[in-house]
């Protein structure tokens, strides 16, 4: 008679599964700079809309005459633009071209790994603030209400996770 025989089970020798891990390993170590890569375009492109926004408000304030501002929320990294669109009326949100308001540019929401880590106004003052930009694309100072105070007397600082600061001259409006 004889022995009974068990069904033989497919597995893996000891040579397949230190081939499958070693393979495994290559392809890990081949990703990772992709994905180091990703999150550097990623803050890259979170500082070009920060320049983008501030340079739109300040577009809208030469072109309109009316000022126009970016409002700047360190905790939740968010970016509004806003305006006062004839004298003595009140703060809005600036419309866009179809003549709705312009959502708020969420940076960490839209960019992945990136964020505002600090703001500088223009008394030097650290936290959340808004930059206004005057006719003449100089910035300018205006309480909460949005009524003048007068000239921006020093540059304002954006520090986002880059770590490259976007300065806003007081004397010029440039934005760099």
């Amino acid at each position: 008679m004889t022995p009974p025989t068990t069904p033989s089970r497919p597995a893996f020798t000891l040579l397949e599964a230190t081939l499958s891990i070693v393979l495994m390993s290559i392809l890990a170590i081949a990703v990772l700079p992709a994905i180091s890569m990703i999150d550097c375009a990623n803050q890259g492109s979170a500082r070009n809309e920060a320049l983008r926004i501030l340079t739109r408000a300040q577009s809208n304030a030469m072109t309109t005459g009316q000022p126009t501002a970016v409002a700047i929320d360190v905790p939740t990294s968010t970016l509004t633009l806003l305006w006062i669109p004839a004298e003595s009326a009140p703060i809005a949100p600036l419309p866009d071209p179809m003549g709705q308001p312009t959502p708020a540019t969420h940076i960490t929401d839209t960019f992945k790994g990136a964020s505002i880590l600090d703001f500088i106004d223009a008394q030097g003052v650290p936290g959340s603030a808004t930059v206004w930009f005057a006719f003449d694309a100089v910035p300018e100072l205006r309480d909460p209400a949005g009524v003048l105070i007068g000239p921006a007397p020093q540059d304002a600082l954006l520090t986002l996770s880059t770590q490259q600061p976007i300065t806003i001259s007081a004397a010029s409006g440039l934005i760099e």
